[in-house]
């Protein structure tokens, strides 16, 4: 379900009292997230169930209470491949639709795939039904995260399995689902050090690139490192390659979460560095 409420925290008229049905089907819809189509309304997406295994679906609900024409009832379907797509991740794209991201089991272990939907529900040129296949590579990938490119595509971002302990990977797809040029296919390295980068974060920077937060464990315990990373995939300057230490006060610090002000980063975290 969805709720509108403007800033004094009261619902805004035209929206019903108990929130408007995005998905009311058979089976779990879980893992929820939204995101403005910058016209007033919203897309949401989740993980869904009523097929069986999780699959992503996604939903178009206007400004005044109401789906927008042309999306059916309990949502358009973004992947329904073989095996489960979980924990989907969603984003604008600076023309009236969304880029979507998930973790995908078609092929045994946890891949990432995406996708890109007009603001009609149609796939977007370039896309592949079910997603566009973004790493594949050996072992799993999870945790993706995912930004604006300000150029109608997306950079992610996501904790990778394919070597010897957990590492970092990022990637960016251009408007059509391709990777351009200074990025490697299946990703690129951002932290991949000895020991396991993990819970990885990101942020647009607002001018083409992103930040990029995750916990650390060189030292030992976890710490927070950051990375700032340029259009064209290359360290932006001033920067260490594989990333700067934030944090590295005793005890864990966890779970980073990443927001940009006026091109500069913000990081956040947990921290029992108190006990």
């Amino acid at each position: 379900y969805l709720q509108h409420v403007n800033g004094t925290g009261a619902v805004v008229d035209g929206w019903p009292a108990t929130g408007l049905a995005i998905a009311v089907v058979a089976g779990v819809q879980s893992a929820p997230a939204v995101v403005s189509d910058d016209a007033g309304g919203v897309f949401v997406s989740w993980q869904d169930r009523r097929a069986g295994n999780d699959d992503v679906y996604v939903q178009h609900a206007s400004a005044v209470g109401a789906l927008v024409p042309g999306w059916p009832t309990n949502g358009v379907a973004a992947c329904t491949a073989a095996g489960d797509q979980r924990t989907p991740r969603m984003i604008s794209d600076d023309a009236g639709g969304v880029v979507l991201a998930w973790q995908d089991q078609r092929g045994g272990g946890w891949d990432v795939y995406a996708s890109r939907m007009h603001g009609s529900g149609a796939l977007a040129s370039g896309w592949s039904a079910d997603g566009t296949a973004v790493c594949v590579a050996g072992g799993d990938q999870t945790a993706v995260r995912a930004a604006r490119d300000g150029a109608q595509g997306a950079f992610l971002v996501w904790q990778d399995g394919r070597g010897s302990d957990l590492d970092v990977y990022a990637i960016r797809l251009d408007a059509n689902g391709t990777v351009p040029a200074g990025w490697l296919a299946n990703g690129s390295a951002i932290g991949e050090a000895p020991a396991d980068q993990t819970a990885p974060d990101v942020a647009a920077d607002d001018a083409g690139g992103i930040y990029v937060t995750w916990q650390d464990r060189q030292l030992a315990d976890a710490d927070i490192r950051a990375l700032h990373v340029v259009a064209d995939g290359s360290t932006a300057a001033g920067w260490s390659e594989g990333g700067s230490l934030l944090c590295g006060a005793a005890g864990e610090q966890t779970a980073p979460r990443t927001a940009v002000s006026l091109g500069d980063a913000y990081a956040l975290w947990a921290d029992a560095r108190g006990g």
